[in-house]
């Protein structure tokens, strides 16, 4: 919990996301990373998932030692439309 804490703290204060959600440490210790913010929407797929890694590896390489970090990152219109999938059930699709 205290690992989560950490990255709270490090990806709200460097990133500023409009959305970020991180999971407890699952039964294998990993820990997944869901994060938009503005500033990806110039930036490649693989370009924000380094930035987002080196932001952890630079400020808590600790909470990267034996486990692994999955890092899904968008920009606020693919978080959206990612929620919409989620939250709006197809029976109210038009």
């Amino acid at each position: 919990m205290e690992d989560v804490t950490k990255l709270e703290y490090i990806l709200s204060a460097y990133a500023r996301p409009v959305f970020l959600a991180i999971t407890n440490p699952d039964e294998d210790n990993d820990i997944q990373i869901v994060i938009s913010t503005i500033a990806f929407k110039t930036m490649s797929i693989s370009a924000r998932v380094s930035y987002v890694y080196n932001l952890i590896k630079t400020h808590a390489p600790d909470v990267l030692k034996d486990r692994l970090v999955v890092i899904q990152a968008y920009d606020p219109d693919e978080m959206e439309e990612v929620l919409d999938k989620v939250f709006i059930p197809e029976v109210f699709e038009e």
